[in-house]
């Protein structure tokens, strides 16, 4: 909502503005699976999905067949107001709305 607002306040009409949720994650390989908060290091991108196939991004019905399947740990980061999770060296931020 506020991104919204401070393109109205900016003069955009409401008529060309589009919100877009994005149905994807982001991955990572930490370099220390021991840190695993927003801004820790990484090695590099996350392992590729089994569907996606491509390192570093995984389809959001991905991420949640991980939560089910998995033992992955979910956290959210209130300085960025944004969730990740990471389960040993991977670590995956999406938006979860």
């Amino acid at each position: 909502r506020a991104i919204v607002l401070y393109w109205i306040n900016e003069g955009c009409p409401k008529s060309k503005l589009i919100v877009g949720i994005p149905c994807y994650g982001r991955t990572w390989t930490l370099k220390d699976s021991g840190r695993h908060g927003v801004g820790n290091n990484s090695s590099g991108p996350g392992d590729p999905g089994e569907y996606t196939n491509e390192a570093g991004t995984l389809a959001y019905f991905e991420i949640l067949e991980k939560f089910q399947d998995e033992n992955w740990h979910e956290r959210f980061d209130s300085e960025v107001k944004s969730p990740y999770a990471y389960r040993g060296d991977q670590w995956i931020s999406y938006e979860n709305v």
